[in-house]
């Protein structure tokens, strides 16, 4: 049977059609190239007695029987659980600040706390809680990224909650070398603060073998977002090249959020900076992502984006945008080149309804390991100022010299 050259044409078209519609849902992403993979379980899987449990702010873990284990991306979880048996079960949630207080639906609801894990017991089924993060006046957050998971690591968050933070924000690269992840995800599981992690290009791969589930399964999903104390913080993926660069889990989320309502003030968190800073570098996103990745975060009202990846710190204005690059986190080539200092981005805003000020230091690390200063060129210190039709927050940011050059 004859098909005529139309007819094949129309098949050819129909399936050029039907594969760019799967390139554009599922997405690529490169070097190397590979589909973009699914992001982490918010379920967990279903117990014999019919028991499952549904997250929002968290993800799934494992499950021995009856004991579900979850970790928290963001400030304030919410666990819902469902079935109607009475049965006893009991709910982990690991990296929960610890000051939180949990809010629950049910009765008889048992809390235990050990560090920054939660462990809910009782009758819980057909039952809702979550855990309120503390309110404050002033809340502090800390950023770095590019620790590798080693003593870096642990000094960074041991040093955080020495200087009060609240919070991490680790801008990724947490995996410079074999077993690092599982030091990085124990790290985080024993500070004393809780921490939200961007995942990194070292995150991604040990070599040429993939390893990106282990962030997905044990740190959280590789895009988030939460609110606190008037503030959104939106954690985006751009560890790798994307095509389309709207395309996949993160063109996806992205087109799900919504301009953030009133003046709250919106940081967004990430690996790469839209731009590298240095003359004559460029280690940022890629050139077809920019301009997308930049008119998103335009739309959803980012005023401030905090990135690693570049080892230096970093302060500058990127197309209406200010940007802070924190990726001083003495790991891999700047323990080679035996760099003196690492400087952790310190960030402190107010709650609503006083207006919020976000106002940004850097810690610096060995020898003193003190609270520092970040050092502009012509002045100790640099104050720069957001217009206030774009934006409630200010930005003053200011340095010590290095410890040596």
């Amino acid at each position: 049977m004859s098909v005529s050259r139309r007819k094949i044409l129309t098949l050819l078209g129909l399936g050029a059609v039907g594969s760019s519609a799967l390139l554009y849902k599922v997405g690529l992403r490169y070097p190397p190239l590979q589909f973009i993979p699914e992001d982490s379980l918010v379920r967990s899987d279903q117990t014999e007695d019919g028991h499952w449990i549904q997250a929002k702010g968290a993800i799934f873990q494992s499950r021995d029987e009856h004991h579900f284990r979850f970790r928290a991306f963001v400030p304030e979880p919410e666990i819902t659980v469902n079935g109607m048996s009475n049965g006893e079960l009991q709910v982990e949630v690991n990296n929960i600040h610890s000051e939180a207080k949990l809010v629950s639906s049910g009765s008889g609801v048992k809390e235990d706390r050990d560090g920054l894990k939660r462990t809910v017991s009782g009758k819980l089924g057909n039952s809702h809680f979550r855990w309120h993060f503390p309110k404050k006046e002033r809340y502090r957050f800390a950023a770095i990224g590019d620790t590798g998971g080693g003593a870096e690591l642990r000094w960074v968050l041991a040093r955080t909650h020495t200087l009060g933070a609240d919070f991490v924000l680790h801008l990724g690269d947490l995996n410079y070398g074999q077993g690092e992840y599982l030091g990085a995800i124990k790290a985080f599981s024993e500070a004393k603060i809780p921490s939200y992690v961007t995942i990194g290009n070292h995150d991604f791969y040990e070599g040429t073998k993939s390893i990106h589930y282990l962030f997905g399964r044990y740190l959280g999903p590789r895009n988030a977002s939460f609110e606190l104390g008037g503030v959104r913080f939106i954690n985006i993926d751009t560890a790798a090249n994307f095509f389309p660069s709207d395309g996949g889990v993160r063109g996806e989320f992205l087109r799900s959020l919504k301009p953030s309502e009133g003046n709250s003030d919106v940081v967004l968190f990430t690996h790469k900076p839209l731009t590298d800073p240095r003359h004559g570098e460029d280690s940022s996103v890629s050139k077809l992502e920019r301009g997308f990745l930049h008119d998103e975060f335009k739309r959803l009202g980012v005023n401030s984006i905090l990135a690693g990846h570049i080892h230096i710190k970093k302060e500058f204005h990127d197309r209406g945008i200010r940007t802070y690059i924190s990726g001083q986190g003495l790991a891999h080539a700047d323990l080679i080149v035996s760099k003196p200092v690492a400087e952790i981005l310190l960030g402190d805003y107010t709650s609503r309804p006083v207006p919020s000020s976000l106002v940004v230091t850097y810690g610096s690390k060995m020898l003193t390991r003190s609270a520092a200063v970040i050092p502009s060129p012509s002045s100790s210190t640099v104050t720069a100022t957001v217009p206030a039709s774009s934006s409630r927050c200010h930005a003053t940011v200011t340095t010590p010299a290095r410890l040596a050059a």
